[in-house]
């Protein structure tokens, strides 16, 4: 019983520590601690259950930390046998698809498909929170401006340190940001230039905010105190 307790445990925390955590900070963001963490407990299960059926083949142990060893010992096994060429198949990296020589495990192919299905579900979350703010009412739309420049200040910190050519890109970027906020921001800028400003302006941000991995609220719907 040690031995099994000790090799799901450790099957487990293996299997949670696969999972970037700047990836998963952007998926609590939009699709909730809980609805994330289920579907990852489900992944979860697979090398779980690899390990305990390891555990049966062999011979049971008389030492309890003998017992606690062996079980760690084939709780990793179960993982490693389960994220084959870890090297080459990261939970981060969509553009290894297609490489030569990759040899795909069962539980990496199935954290590629998850982190699929999580960046899809998290995507039309930012659309939704956007959509919402694409029409103008009274007064200055302040959530889209809030969330715009907050998202302008991080694509100029970026624009700082990158390449030439992703400068140029970052650029364009922050000059399609920055037109549709001065439209939104002109007391005399009719009401249809508003609008179209108001529903490009949030097109764009739902890009950037779902290229970035946008993990945080936006400064306007933050509780107070809150960074």
């Amino acid at each position: 019983m040690t031995t099994t307790l000790a090799a799901l445990v450790s099957a487990l925390l293996l299997s949670e520590l696969a999972f970037d955590p700047r990836d998963t900070a952007y998926w609590h963001r939009w699709l909730g601690r809980f609805g994330c963490l289920w579907r990852r407990t489900l992944l979860a299960v697979i090398p779980a259950l690899l390990a305990v059926a390891l555990v049966q083949i062999l011979p049971e142990r008389v030492e309890v930390m003998e017992q606690v060893i062996t079980g760690v010992v084939l709780g990793t096994a179960a993982a490693a046998m389960l994220r084959a060429d870890a090297r080459s198949v990261r939970v981060r990296a969509p553009h290894a698809d297609g490489q030569p020589g990759e040899a795909y495990s069962v539980l990496s192919w199935a954290h590629k498909q998850l982190r699929r299905r999580f960046d899809e579900l998290s995507r039309r979350r930012i659309v939704t929170f956007l959509d919402g703010q694409k029409v103008v009412g009274p007064g200055h739309p302040e959530r889209l401006l809030v969330t715009a420049e907050e998202v302008a200040a991080v694509l100029g910190e970026e624009r700082r340190g990158a390449r030439a050519r992703e400068r140029r890109v970052l650029q364009e970027s922050l000059e399609v940001l920055w037109e549709h906020m001065d439209v939104l921001r002109d007391p005399e800028a009719s009401g249809s230039d508003r609008q179209k400003a108001a529903f490009t302006l949030a097109e764009s941000l739902a890009k950037e905010m779902a290229n970035r991995r946008w993990d945080r609220l936006p400064a306007y719907d933050r509780p107070k105190g809150r960074r």
